[in-house]
């Protein structure tokens, strides 16, 4: 496996996520270095720590170097720059059912500079691992570095490996809400549906040259 040596984690909410200090301890190598991050709006930082310290003490962590910092700003850019200064291989948030919260997650997977895992926090056991894919020449790197992860997780848990690959038609919006000339939405759509099928099957042929075989239910793209 792609070893991961230096892991970020993000916990929203409420802090002592076992099960995630469980998934960073499975997927990091022994001697890996994990910082806990939280980041407050306002308030006592101090408070914070105490509650991250906690997670030092978990047993799944026995040997890794854990560090844990409290900043002050806006959550979606100090972790970013956080991952990002500090040559994180991987990032890893727990979103709860608290304000904002689902938007942040939102934000961070279409900005995070770094590979980003999302654990949902409230749930004992872990049904599906759903890593995102991209077919595209440029990617094929950190696709594999995907794959690769998420397969160690989806074998270690005991659950199902699910691809996506998510892509947008150019223009769409602007096709379909114009004021200044009409548009065909029937033949419109038709078109987003040959795109589609060509991403699917750029998608499919990927995974089968990596060896991968997937069931159509495990495999979307919108």
């Amino acid at each position: 496996m792609s070893q991961i040596h230096n892991v970020l984690y993000c916990p929203f909410g409420e802090r002592g996520n076992e099960l995630a200090m469980r998934r960073i301890a499975a997927l990091a190598a022994d001697d890996a270095r994990t910082t806990i991050l939280d980041v407050v709006t306002a308030g006592h930082p101090h408070v914070a720590r105490l509650s991250l310290d906690a997670l030092r003490r978990d047993p799944a962590m026995v040997g890794h170097q854990i560090e844990v910092v409290v900043q002050t700003g806006n959550r979606t850019d100090v972790i970013n720059e956080y991952a990002l200064a500090g040559g994180y291989d991987l990032v890893v948030i727990t979103p709860e059912d608290e304000p904002g919260a689902i938007k942040t997650a939102r934000r961070l997977v279409r900005t995070c500079p770094v590979p980003l895992l999302i654990l949902r926090p409230k749930t004992d056991h872990t049904d599906r691992v759903l890593v995102a894919v991209n077919p595209s020449k440029r990617s094929l790197e950190l696709n594999r570095k995907l794959l690769d992860w998420g397969s160690t997780m989806a074998e270690d848990i005991g659950c199902d490996l699910d691809f996506v690959h998510t892509w947008e038609y150019w223009g769409e919006e602007d096709l379909r809400n114009s004021a200044f000339f009409q548009t065909d939405l029937e033949r419109l759509d038709q078109r987003i549906e040959i795109e589609r099928s060509q991403h699917l099957v750029a998608t499919e042929k990927w995974l089968a040259d990596e060896g991968v075989v997937v069931d159509p239910h495990n495999l979307h793209v919108p």
